[in-house]
């Protein structure tokens, strides 16, 4: 029989009718105040094992898990203070000291465009080509000509070269590029408009990351014919005009206008063009718009003076990048700078205001041993790497780029986007290694057909032992040992396989962590959001 009976408590002193058995975390929920939890999951008993959730009740003074404290008459809890949040962050640390698994792959961080290379060579490794194409031009904008000229430093430190040799993953993205040629849809319409001064690598490309928001935009260049720097520094032997051609009219047919034989500071004045605009961008090389003193631009040595967060000048909607503020070989660079610009002004022009700066946390495993290199070799191709049959220039073909990628060791966590011990570890600034003395777990890699079980990226939240318990698995998961050396396994050294045969996809999905989840050929955010989801409601 449903209990209909109530109880006024306080929660963050908004008095709240909350019902007889309910605990304070659903309640919380209910009324819409977030209380931070992990190994809480609907319909699931609750284990108090993270103890993330702990609240204050003023009425008794005491802190406790509100997932497994129902509500009673009179209590004024708070959710939210600077004793539970340095509680909160302690337990985090504690969590993260013994944390094996890198956030972001080493190729990811050292790519200065951040294109997601662990996500392109599963894409090509399924052979899913025309989606691979997709992603590099969404990310790269010109993936081509990028492909080309690119210093490619994701290689340097692609973990895979500790084993035998580092994966090509520039021309994997030259492979990726051949299926680009499509010019992707813009958002809905805006009345905004955007002069771009130059069209070099970063005029290009902000003027597609501008597009692709909606964003009218209008590139002036001041020579016969659109591509800056690419068409007159760069010999033909390294880009194919026929390539450089191919991109810019991709950028054309997106609906961006091009004003040819067009120097700034000549036919039009930087005033003019900033007075005809809502934002400008400079884009050009260095020194080679003429300033005129235009009041608020500053400029030094190397080039024009920016926020170098917002990548805006002193004069409010005008924005530089690319060499126009520093000169640089680093064609990925260029895109960095395209793709910061052109979110500033969608911000400016979305009434978003300054955008914030990305200091999500990242765990980095700094050293691997060689135990731990096998056990990422194990899941993927033990192949060398392998060479173009018609040199690099040629590029690969389809097999050789399928075998190449199967090479990608997939550093990078499944759940990089989605995983909440790095959103609340980004929330409350926890440090991963405050707690020196703790040893890290040993890296390992549990292949199942649906899912990847990395058991040193668990919590011990115990929400697969729960669910494969409920479901009634033969086997399941279950707590195996004692103290800080407990794990979550198969009972009996039974095969992942045989223990999770109904349940691995709801374990997969529950899992607050990138300890499980699924194998898919592309990450969906809101696939992998789907237990946060679950959560609130």
């Amino acid at each position: 029989m449903k209990n209909n009976k109530t109880v006024k408590i306080k929660i963050d002193g908004v008095v709240v009718e909350a019902t007889e058995g309910k605990t304070v975390l659903q309640t919380a929920t209910n009324v819409g105040i977030e209380i931070p939890h992990m190994c809480f999951y609907p319909g699931l008993e609750p284990s108090c094992s993270c103890m993330l959730c702990v609240v204050k009740d003023l009425s008794s003074g005491k802190i406790f898990p509100s997932c497994a404290m129902p509500v009673s008459e009179g209590m004024e809890i708070v959710t939210s203070s600077d004793e539970l949040r340095e509680l909160r962050r302690d337990i985090l640390e504690l969590m993260l000291s013994e944390h094996a698994g890198d956030c972001e792959a080493p190729c990811y961080m050292a790519c200065p465009a951040r294109l997601n290379i662990q996500q392109l060579a599963r894409l090509i490794a399924r052979e899913n080509f025309e989606e691979a194409g997709r992603l590099v031009t969404d990310q790269l904008a010109i993936p081509a000509v990028v492909s080309l000229l690119c210093h490619a430093p994701c290689e340097k430190v692609c973990r895979r070269s500790k084993i035998d040799d580092s994966v090509a993953i520039r021309l994997l993205e030259s492979f990726a590029g051949k299926y680009s040629r499509v010019s992707p849809s813009p958002a809905e319409h805006s009345q905004k408009s955007v002069g771009i001064i130059g069209s070099g690598p970063t005029g290009l490309c902000t003027a597609f990351f501008l597009r692709k928001y909606g964003y009218e935009c209008v590139v002036f260049e001041k020579e016969n014919k659109p591509g800056g720097t690419l068409r007159s520094a760069v010999s033909e032997g390294v880009l194919p005009l026929n390539i450089l051609e191919q991109e810019i009219e991709k950028i054309r047919k997106m609906g961006v206008s091009f004003y040819t034989d067009c120097e700034i500071g000549s036919k039009l004045s930087l005033a003019e063009i900033i007075k005809k605009f809502n934002a400008v961008v400079i884009a050009s090389g260095v020194n080679s718009v003429k300033i005129d003193g235009t009041a608020g631009i500053e400029t030094t040595p190397s080039g024009i003076k920016i926020d170098t967060h917002t990548m805006e000048t002193g004069i409010a909607g005008v924005f530089a990048g690319g060499n126009a503020v520093r000169k640089s070989s680093m064609i990925a660079r260029a895109v960095a700078h395209a793709r910061n610009i052109a979110f500033s002004i969608h911000c400016l022009f979305s009434g978003k205001g300054r955008p914030s700066p990305e200091n999500r946390f990242c765990s980095r495993i700094a050293n691997m041993s060689e135990n731990e290199l096998s056990a990422m070799l194990r899941t993927v191709s033990s192949a060398g790497r392998i060479k173009p049959s018609g040199g690099d220039a040629g590029g690969f073909t389809k097999d050789e780029a399928v075998n190449e990628a199967k090479r990608c060791l997939g550093c990078g966590c499944e759940k990089s986007d989605s995983c909440l011990l790095r959103h609340y570890a980004t929330e409350y600034g926890a440090v991963q290694y405050r707690y020196k003395g703790v040893e890290r777990k040993t890296f390992e890699r549990i292949r199942h057909p649906l899912v990847v079980y990395e058991p040193g990226k668990c919590i011990r939240c115990g929400i697969c032992v729960r669910i494969t318990r409920r479901h009634q698995e033969q086997y399941g998961v279950t707590f195996i040992g004692r103290g800080f050396n407990m794990k979550i396994e198969p009972p009996f050294n039974e095969p992942v396989e045989r223990a999770l045969t109904a349940t691995a996809l709801l374990c997969a999905r529950a899992c607050p962590t990138g300890a499980m989840a699924v194998v898919e050929p592309s990450r969906s955010v809101d696939e992998n959001d789907l237990h946060r989801k679950q959560r609130k409601s």
